[in-house]
């Protein structure tokens, strides 16, 4: 015969998620009045004698990070226990998880039986049994605790001492920072040296439409009175957009340029890619060119700019331009937040620093570990080139005299390109 036994229930209902100590599922004593209860494993009995406990106000409980069992005993000679704990009610006992013998003394002790972690697996069911024969066991105070799970921050749900759904506190990423300002408007361009993507600076846009095939979503908001896309990257890496006219013909425009707030904090080695897809024919991507912002820690949670000479990339053809895709990778995985605004093409005009020379002064050339650039007009890019088109460094310094640290670069020559309104210099550059 099987008996049951109830306890006096000190139940902790509002579990402290994310917390790294224990919290007691139960405590109490057998019977609800008796102190003590007695245990006997008589001669002829079957081969275990013990108490089950199925009470539904404690159950289940979970042992995802283990726990354990602590009690007092005493017996009429020295014994072993075991506990055991089941699925469902008994006598269903699938899965199941019962710890080994575990002896106790004839004097009264207190005893602590180490849970293991028992994964996803939840318990029904509690059973104690005695499996000596002819000894008397006398229980008391027992306690079951299991270790807090916490968080598992992708639940979906704030909780814990999550700061945000899924993040903040001591377990989970920080929590992404949204932008609370708009970009730097872009400058004034004749309507015949422009072709605006995304954006209001430029009047009317091409405009982008999510596409079903990236895993993300992106959604506009408007942030000080200026429209931009957010994008959810928590599913993916990248997001695509159709652009609304297909083809869009971008050959006459010689740069492209993205304005982006990456909300994540800085992961080491993240990187932000603009890339176009060219499909020629409609017929699927037939060529493609991107450009690729290695990020510092200052790079994000701040608006930054990608503003490239399509020239300086490869395979540039884009006459039949179907998509725009933009990435945010890390060492880790990627951004899972991404704003994008001022996503535009623009034809700029060049003139070399002779036409420049009555207001504009480079110096030292040879350069040493700093360059300085002086002028009387605002210089929005300031970028040097090695002689294979690589860009090795990169500014936007938006002032009239500043300097560039070129402490890093080798010995070597260089092109500088400065973009000053609607106007580019450039300019011959040795180390």
């Amino acid at each position: 015969m099987k008996h049951i036994f109830t306890f006096l229930v000190a139940l902790c209902a509002a579990v402290s998620f994310g917390q790294t100590t224990s919290y007691p599922i139960y405590e109490g004593i057998f019977n609800g009045t008796m102190h003590v209860q007695s245990l006997t494993f008589p001669t002829g009995a079957q081969d275990w004698a013990g108490f089950a406990n199925n009470n539904a106000e404690i159950y289940p409980l979970s042992f995802a990070n283990g726990g354990e069992i602590t009690f007092k005993a005493s017996a009429t000679a020295a014994a072993n226990l075991r506990f055991r704990f089941e699925a469902n009610p008994f006598p269903d006992v699938d899965p199941a998880y019962e710890t080994a013998d575990f002896p106790i003394t004839a004097a009264e002790g207190t005893y602590t039986v180490a849970i293991p972690s028992q994964g996803a697996n939840t318990f029904n069911s509690t059973i104690l049994y005695i499996v000596e024969r002819d000894v008397t066991v006398n229980i008391s105070e027992v306690k079951i605790t299991a270790a807090a799970t916490g968080p598992t921050c992708s639940d979906g749900i704030m909780n814990g001492d999550e700061t945000g759904v899924d993040c903040g506190g001591t377990s989970c990423s920080p929590c992404p920072v949204p932008p609370t300002t708009a970009p730097t408007a872009p400058p004034a361009r004749a309507g015949a040296d422009v072709l605006s993507i995304y954006g209001e600076a430029y009047g009317a846009a091409v405009g982008l439409t999510n596409v079903e095939w990236d895993g993300a979503e992106f959604t506009e908001e408007t942030i000080a009175g200026n429209k931009v896309l957010k994008a959810d990257l928590s599913g993916s890496a990248f997001f695509g957009a159709d652009l609304n006219t297909q083809p869009t013909d971008a050959s006459a425009m010689t740069h492209f340029h993205v304005d982006y707030w990456v909300a994540d904090a800085y992961v080491v080695g993240q990187v932000l890619d603009a890339k176009w897809s060219n499909h020629a024919g409609g017929a699927g991507e037939t060529s493609a060119f991107l450009k690729s912002e290695a990020l510092s820690d200052t790079d994000v949670q701040t608006w930054k700019s990608i503003d490239v000479e399509i020239s300086t990339l490869t395979n540039t053809v884009r006459d039949e331009l179907w998509q725009f895709i933009v990435s945010a990778a890390n060492s880790e995985d990627s951004a899972s937040l991404v704003y994008i605004d001022n996503v535009y093409f623009y034809k700029a005009p060049t003139a070399s620093i002779e036409d420049l020379s009555s207001s504009l002064s480079i110096y030292p050339n040879p350069m040493g570990s700093l360059l300085t650039v002086e002028g009387v007009s605002e210089v929005q890019h300031a970028n040097i080139f090695d002689l294979t088109g690589r860009k090795v460094l990169s500014a936007m310094p938006n002032k009239a005299v500043f300097t560039l640290d070129t402490a890093d670069l080798q010995h070597g020559v260089y092109m500088l390109s400065l973009q000053i309104g609607d106007t580019k210099a450039t300019h011959k550059l040795v180390k």
